[in-house]
């Protein structure tokens, strides 16, 4: 049962890790492709609290 639970959260961990990577090249080829973009970008990437307090 160990391994099978195991086996599963390092099937979760893997998918996870590669969601994120393949999220985070998506955001570098957009920064590159399109500078102007970086304001947008920073917008969405900040916590909504942070840019409320101002």
């Amino acid at each position: 049962m160990h391994a099978d639970l195991s086996a599963q959260a390092a099937d979760l961990y893997r998918a996870e890790a590669e969601r994120v990577a393949r999220y985070e090249r998506l955001v570098a080829s957009v920064k590159t492709r399109r500078p102007g973009l970086r304001k947008l970008w920073a917008r969405f990437r900040t916590p909504r609290s942070h840019t409320l307090a101002a």
